[in-house]
């Protein structure tokens, strides 16, 4: 690079200068020395490059042989750490199976003496709590006695005014005994029902409760309360039910079981429920034809008869059996045919009777038996005249009376008999 430089120079400064021989032989000289100097600098460039790369594959493997010295001193210290490790774990081990020894032996002493503690604090709680509690049972027996006795004077007090009121209401029909029982007769029964258990109640608290469970249907009934009256009937029943499985034959239970039956019947019959109005009707006509075959002569029975008689006829003409109806119709009407000729100023036979003369005139006018049926509501009508006269100021016997003249006027009517018709009903009205 030099030498070409020099000639740069020579030629660009000394253009005009003309070269000599000499020049020339030096010019060549000076090439050949700058070629010789380029090829030993190259020489000696590349000898730098061989010495520089075996210098540094020297320095190389003594890091390596360093690094795998070093490696090899770690892992024997990592092996010794290990062993001085593994010695010291196992004192330790050994060390926390005695601590953990030591601790155990000292809980158990611990132990035994809360156990002794807890024996001898448990032995004076006990003997404490035994004397606490037997001085209590002292009180609570006494106090016991006490409250038994007064339920004992309280009973005896109860069963004497249950007592009374059963003997007030003996002889009396469940519709009578109805009428009598007061506010405070059925306070007093009330009291027994809560105080007294099913299991151990008399005749005398079942006939009491039976009264007030009959009073309480009657009186819905009367205020046109079906349902109520109906469930306060069932309750009669039921009691007086009981009464009758443990005294089949005594008469005054059969004839209340028969009435409550009776009332049940009216209600089903009034709703439309005729298959069960006719068993209600037919069970208490069954009654009182027992009761009336025990006692023939007897006239109550033989009045309860004749009602059922009548209410078995209206079942069966509520389910259009004519023919049933009119034979149950005329048997009532007989049985109270004879009850007013032994008793002609009976008012209640001759109203039974007048009633039982309706039914028929009804029966036969629907039939087209114009004559009976006039003749028996003419029968009707006297009978009602007859008490009206006796008793005018009593509203049923005007009301009845009333009624007949209506029944009268229809049979008239049917008869073609419009004066005489017309007549009747204007009384009627």
């Amino acid at each position: 690079m030099r030498r070409f430089l020099a000639l740069f120079i020579v030629f660009a400064v000394f253009p005009a200068v003309a070269a000599t021989p000499e020049d020339k032989a030096e010019i060549l000289f000076l090439n050949k020395r700058v070629q010789f100097l380029e090829d030993a600098a190259k020489s000696a460039r590349t000898d730098m490059d061989k010495a520089a790369k075996e210098e540094a594959g020297t320095v190389r493997d003594v890091l390596d042989r360093r690094i795998d010295d070093f490696r090899d001193y770690q892992n024997k210290l990592i092996t010794g750490a290990g062993v001085f490790i593994a010695i010291l774990i196992a004192l330790g081990y050994r060390t926390v199976i005695d601590a953990k020894k030591q601790a155990r032996q000292e809980l158990e002493a611990v132990k035994a003496e809360l156990r002794l503690k807890a024996d001898t604090t448990l032995g004076e709680h006990i003997a404490s709590l035994r004397l606490e509690y037997e001085t209590h049972f002292d009180d609570l027996e006494t106090k016991l006695t006490a409250r038994v006795e007064r339920f004992n004077d309280t009973a005896a007090a109860r069963e004497g005014e249950i007592g009374e009121i059963v003997a007030r209401m003996k002889n009396l029909s469940p519709e009578k005994a109805a009428n009598e029982l007061s506010d405070k007769d059925r306070e007093t029964i009330e009291k027994m029902e809560n105080a007294v258990p099913e299991a151990k109640r008399t005749d005398n608290d079942l006939r009491a409760l039976a009264f007030a469970a009959f009073a309480e249907g009657d009186k819905h009934d009367k205020n046109g309360n079906r349902r109520e009256a109906r469930a306060a009937f069932e309750r009669a029943l039921n009691y007086y039910g009981l009464l009758r499985a443990k005294h089949p034959r005594l008469p005054t239970a059969n004839r209340d079981f028969a009435v409550t039956q009776c009332r049940l019947g009216d209600l089903f019959l009034a709703e439309g429920r005729r298959d069960e109005a006719r068993a209600a009707f037919q069970r208490h006509h069954a009654i009182f034809l027992d009761l009336t075959a025990a006692d023939p002569n007897n006239p109550d029975c033989r009045r309860n008869l004749a009602v059922a008689e009548s209410r078995l006829g209206d079942a069966f003409l509520a389910e259009g059996r004519r023919d049933e109806a009119r034979a149950a119709f005329q048997r009532h009407h007989a049985i109270f045919l004879d009850l007013t000729a032994a008793e002609p100023n009976n008012p209640d036979y001759r109203w039974n009777l007048a009633v039982a003369e309706s039914r028929l005139g009804e029966i036969f006018l629907a039939e087209g038996r114009r004559d009976e049926a006039r003749a028996a509501f003419q029968r009707y009508h006297a009978i009602f005249l007859d008490l009206t006269a006796a008793d005018p100021n009593n509203p049923d016997y005007r009301r009845n009376l009333a009624v007949a003249e209506s029944r009268l006027g229809d049979a008239f009517l049917a008869e073609g008999r419009r004066d005489e018709a017309r007549a009747a009903f204007q009384r009627y009205h």
